[in-house]
């Protein structure tokens, strides 16, 4: 068994991000001598935000966003817990960019709206807020003319006894 520095273990299950196996319990984090991924720190704070961890996790996102600054989904992840904590300029900072990196995601202009609305930037907030959901009817309506497409007639319909 390989020794591992970059594990999180859950319960008795103890797995390095790389995939090498390690023995351990409870839950724990240690380093790995793999490199050192911006997505090995990403899959470690969502590991940490779904076990209640809040600081670790953000430890973890800006972890990798030091390595790569270009990963909206992580900044979102990190402004969702500033947003949480009340850190409402921190989180602002994060999410404008992220939407520079991901300017069509709903998700970044949602949350960017709300902490606009929290800082009293009120038409601001409205504006992102209204953008949000243009884009999530855009991303709506694109499921719908795909599903429209996949769509098979049945045979039956039309079928008159």
């Amino acid at each position: 068994m390989r020794s591992c520095r970059s594990y999180i273990s859950i319960l008795d299950l103890r797995i390095c991000i790389w995939g090498h196996e390690t023995r351990g319990g409870g839950i724990s984090k240690g380093y790995c001598g793999g490199a050192d991924l911006p997505y090995s720190h990403e899959q470690l704070g969502k590991l940490y935000l779904n076990s209640g961890q809040d600081a670790e996790a953000v430890k973890e996102f800006r972890a990798a966003l030091a390595i790569e600054p270009r990963l909206p989904e992580t900044r979102l992840e990190l402004a969702r817990l500033l947003h949480r904590d009340g850190k409402e300029a921190e989180a602002l900072k994060d999410l404008d960019v992220a939407e520079k990196y991901a300017p069509k995601s709903h998700k970044v202009r949602l949350l960017r709206g709300q902490v606009l609305l929290k800082l009293g930037r009120t038409a601001e907030g409205r504006a992102e807020l209204a953008e949000s959901k243009r884009l999530f009817e855009e991303v709506l309506d694109k499921d719908k003319a795909r599903i429209d497409e996949q769509r098979v007639p049945s045979p039956e319909v039309g079928k008159v006894e």
